[in-house]
């Protein structure tokens, strides 16, 4: 009798686990073929020969292009490239005892990327698979002095230090120097997500329209690509969230949608105000200060995930292009 219980519980079990409905965006992708090019500019610069930097400071304005010039002028806050001066300004940031431990710790922990890029890797397929026609980027690792991931001419540009971890003596050195709530962010596990979103940005975004309902779908409909190219991913990655903040997200979307709507907020044009729903932060300005930044965004994201579902037939393409903000919207149910 004891055998039979044991034997039903593992029928029930393996009902309850068949009966859960697959993601149509997981398939494999192991037979694509995507070879991902990773160049590594930070170490190119450090263990450069500084007494014929000038030839190495050419070689670097050749091989990445604007890149490097971000770099430069953006990231660091120097010279163009061309510049005179450009040569000696970043003699001196690499000499900088700081930059120097920096490096010091990114070629420690990252002097092979490993799982990062396998992972990055598959997410390329994916890509591949929805948009064989586009050019796979090269992924260029860097010191970024803190700044984003950037994508330019086929080039997307990482930061390195940014994902150094919080118990890092780096990412410790500067809590009060970069706000804490991009500074809890900077772990390897958003590695992947950062990048991905970045080059989906720049790769299909779409204006929609001025006020905030519009720009909440143009926002949902990258994150709908980060399903699809991320699609065993968890949300928190995909959307730079933590744990608890996804938590949040989920439990009170509908008391969320209700302040939206008795507010009248989804048609507001004003940038001002529909930023704070859509920007970095430490919270959703218009909302509890217990509530993650970029709540429109999260919820712009259920919209499209919602019009998905009711619509099988539209593909990643066709969604892309997709102009009609109210056939987008129709299928939002929040308290889904």
């Amino acid at each position: 009798m004891r055998l039979f219980y044991v034997l039903v519980s593992i029928i029930l079990v393996g009902l309850v686990f068949s009966c859960k409905p697959k993601n149509p965006l997981d398939f494999d992708v192991s037979d694509v073929d995507v070879k991902l090019d990773v160049q590594r500019m930070e170490r190119e610069l450090f263990e450069a020969d500084r007494d014929s930097f000038y030839t190495v400071h050419q070689k670097m304005i050749r091989k990445y292009g604007r890149l490097y010039n971000v770099f430069l002028e953006g990231m660091l806050g120097g010279f163009d490239v061309e510049s005179p001066m450009a040569k000696n300004y970043i003699l001196d940031y690499m000499a900088h005892p700081d930059v120097v431990d920096i490096y010091k710790n990114v070629d420690s922990l990252f002097y092979e990327l490993g799982t990062m890029e396998d992972q990055l890797t598959t997410a390329f397929k994916y890509f591949h698979h929805y948009f064989p026609d586009s050019t796979i980027p090269t992924i260029v690792t860097l010191l970024s002095n803190f700044h984003d991931v950037v994508y330019i001419d086929d080039r997307i540009g990482v930061g390195m230090e940014m994902y150094l971890g919080l118990d890092n003596e780096i990412v410790q050195a500067v809590q009060g120097q970069i706000p804490n709530f991009r500074r809890i962010k900077m772990q390897r596990p958003y590695f992947v997500g950062d990048v991905m979103r970045a080059f989906l940005l720049e790769k299909f975004y779409r204006d929609l329209g001025d006020d905030l309902v519009s720009r909440m779908l143009a926002a949902g409909k990258i994150m709908y690509c980060m399903d699809a190219v991320m699609p065993a991913t968890g949300d928190w990655i995909k959307i730079k969230y933590s744990h608890e903040e996804i938590a949040w997200a989920r439990e009170n979307e509908e008391k969320v949608w209700k302040v939206m709507v008795d507010q009248e907020y989804l048609r507001m044009k004003d940038r001002m105000l529909v930023d704070k729903f859509l920007a970095p932060g430490p919270f959703t300005a218009m909302l509890p200060n217990e509530s993650p930044d970029r709540m429109g965004v999260w919820m712009g994201w259920q919209m499209v995930r919602d019009f998905m579902r009711a619509n099988p037939k539209v593909t990643l393409k066709e969604l892309i292009e997709l102009k009609d903000v109210n056939r987008l919207l129709k299928f939002y149910d929040p308290t889904d």
